[in-house]
């Protein structure tokens, strides 16, 4: 009898672990995963994702209920999600619900990982797999130059890949068209969010131009949020961060930026 009582117990459990993890909608997807176990890889592909967890099809299967793991994959947009997680609930063969595998119940999912999640599946539910390069890029970025030595770049949002290397492509384009000599540069970054790994790439890289052959003076305006952090952090590795001067709000950036270029700090007027 006390064997039967555990086991109903054990079924209880892994219903309501189940039940927990679809209390937020789960969107189909396909994508390799990295599962780390008691220093042990298992390599098994993603089937579907939520902000409380996810199904991956693996085969064999060898892991039991309560297992804890680290898994790791990339989103179709580029999106590396590392997250901690356990084994909610185990399917050992493969039947008419699906793939054999492990519904997996994340816990402890850092803000930069949810909002990964969460963008993936905004955008799988409005229908898109992939960003519409049209509106998004011209949404979430603005680059202007204003004079012939200032440049001016605007990010808001989490930038995909795709936004990025546009990005940076209109900062290089309109740097060939400064002068040489130093250059004044205003990043307004208070509205990023984090990005994924391939997207700070791209604008590693047009950091990195901003110093070729040039002197550097300019503002980064926005407080400690991830998006600023990671730009922060970027522009130490492109170094160029002693150049430019940090400042939480717009009212004392644009004051900075009047008394150095003698004018008031421009307001772009169109997208890039």
């Amino acid at each position: 009898m006390l064997g039967h009582v555990a086991v109903d117990t054990s079924r209880r459990k892994a219903a309501a672990a189940g039940a927990e993890r679809r209390s937020e909608p789960r969107v189909a997807v396909q994508a390799a995963v990295d599962m780390h176990h008691e220093a042990v890889q298992h390599v098994a592909e993603l089937r579907d994702v939520s902000l409380n967890g996810a199904f991956v099809a693996v085969s064999p299967v060898t892991l039991s209920v309560g297992a804890g793991l680290r898994v790791e994959f990339t989103l179709p947009q580029g999106f590396r999600v590392s997250a901690f997680g356990r084994i909610a609930w185990v399917r050992q063969l493969p039947d008419d619900r699906g793939a054999a595998g492990y519904g997996i119940q994340f816990y402890g999912l850092d803000d930069i990982n949810r909002e990964f999640i969460q963008y993936y599946l905004e955008l799988a539910q409005a229908g898109g797999g992939a960003p519409i390069a049209g509106g998004r890029i011209e949404t979430r970025f603005e680059v202007t130059d204003p004079a012939d030595n200032q440049l001016r770049v605007r990010l808001t949002g989490t930038l995909l890949p795709l936004e990025a290397d546009s990005l940076e492509e209109a900062v290089c384009r309109k740097l060939t068209r400064l002068r040489r000599g130093q250059i004044f540069v205003y990043i307004d970054a208070r509205d990023l969010a984090a990005c994924p790994k391939a997207s700070l790439e791209h604008i590693r890289a047009w950091l990195e131009r901003l110093r070729f052959n040039r002197t550097v003076l300019g503002v980064l305006v926005g407080g400690n949020t991830i998006g600023v952090v990671q730009v922060r952090r970027l522009a130490r590795e492109a170094g160029i961060a002693d150049s430019l001067i940090m400042f939480d709000n717009r009212a004392e950036a644009d004051e900075f930026w009047q008394s150095i270029v003698g004018q008031s700090a421009p307001t772009p007027g169109g997208h890039s």
